[in-house]
């Protein structure tokens, strides 16, 4: 099951706990997951670790903070972005992990 459309599903503050849901309730084999990884911080890191989903795919639309800049219009710090990224993939269990450089 793809737990995504348009939109960023992390807006969604209890995201975690629904795709533990369905994984607990045993309704589907798989779930998967997209986001642009800006709010995958502070215990989001560990709620998404303990969500058991089977693959989660962030998109980083830049390489650097400027460029993140132009393209999106929006402030991100870089560094902590990337950080966080670090950190989720320390902890994420079996979740596959795929990051993107678009």
């Amino acid at each position: 099951m793809e737990l995504y459309q348009d939109g960023e599903p992390l807006l969604n503050k209890n995201f975690p706990e629904m795709a533990r849901y369905l994984h607990d309730a045993g309704v589907t084999e798989r779930t998967k997951t997209k986001t642009n990884g800006i709010l995958l911080k502070g215990d989001m890191i560990d709620r998404m670790a303990e969500s058991r989903l089977s693959w989660v795919g962030i998109s980083v639309i830049a390489s650097n903070e400027e460029d993140y800049q132009k393209i999106a219009h929006r402030h991100v710090n870089y560094k902590q972005l990337v950080e966080n990224i670090g950190k989720y993939y320390a902890v994420r269990g079996d979740t596959k992990l795929y990051v993107k450089m678009a």
